[in-house]
């Protein structure tokens, strides 16, 4: 019995998650919208650098990639923005942790941050 895909359910099983999306989801899993409970037990994770070294190796290129410039194409569109932004401010925390490098892309993610709300890009993303 030969299997019949169509058109669009073979584009959906073709399609790739961005890379972008990829640090969106990690870093906003969907049990964010479970209840208190569990947004606070993500806040707590968040700010008490939750990073496990294997999702810190996960992401460290995208990191490495992100500081040398060459995701500044992500700053167009403001999903891709706010990875950006989380990459650079939030991973480097826990890649570079207790040294300088830790601290060295805050300018950059800074700036990215305020240039986000001049230009509409923060109003636009949907809040969980």
């Amino acid at each position: 019995m030969a299997s019949h895909v169509d058109g669009q359910q073979k584009e959906m099983y073709t399609m790739t998650i961005q890379p972008f999306e990829t640090i969106l989801q990690f870093w906003f899993p969907n049990q964010l919208n479970q209840g208190q409970a569990a947004i606070v037990r993500q806040w707590q994770w968040w700010f008490r650098g939750g990073i496990s070294a294997s999702e810190n190796e996960r992401f460290l290129p995208l990191l490495e990639q992100a500081a040398r410039g060459e995701l500044d194409s992500w700053a167009k569109e403001p999903r891709s923005r706010l990875a950006l932004i989380i990459l650079l401010d939030q991973f480097s925390r826990t890649s570079y942790q207790g040294t300088a490098q830790a601290f060295a892309q805050d300018a950059k993610a800074c700036l990215l941050a305020l240039e986000g709300v001049n230009i509409g890009h923060y109003a636009a993303l949907k809040t969980p």
